[in-house]
Order: structure tokens, then C-alpha cells, then sequence
């Protein structure tokens, strides 16, 4: 059961950064363009700082 919400999870979180990077690309003004990197970057960083403390938590726990 866990598997379907961690599933989910990567689900949101890939279409979330498809979503901001489709709008960082084909903004029509620099400002939304640049808004929208902003965005992408900072649910990147999110994204890749979640992956490392599940990574760190489930190491501790012996799974990996």
C-alpha cells in the first residue's frame, strides 16, 4: 500500500516540474519566464533534497 503513495508522490511532484518547466519555456515575457525557472528550480531542489533524506531514512532502517 505504501507503494501506491510514494508512487503518487513522484507522480505529482514529475508532473508538477513538467508543468513549470513547459511554462518556463514557452512563456511570452521575460518576467514569466524568469518566474517560472524560479519555480522549476526551487521544486527541483525540493524534489532532489526529499529523495536524499528518504535515502538517509531508509538507510538507517537497514532497507538499503
Amino acid at each position: 500500500m505504501w507503494a501506491w503513495f510514494v508512487g503518487g508522490a513522484i507522480l505529482l511532484v514529475a508532473l508538477l516540474l513538467t508543468y513549470t518547466g513547459h511554462k518556463a519555456a514557452s512563456a511570452a515575457t521575460e518576467q514569466q519566464r524568469a518566474d517560472a525557472y524560479r519555480v522549476f528550480l526551487a521544486l527541483l531542489v525540493a524534489a532532489i533534497a526529499v529523495c536524499f533524506l528518504l535515502a538517509m531514512v531508509v538507510q538507517q532502517a537497514g532497507v538499503l
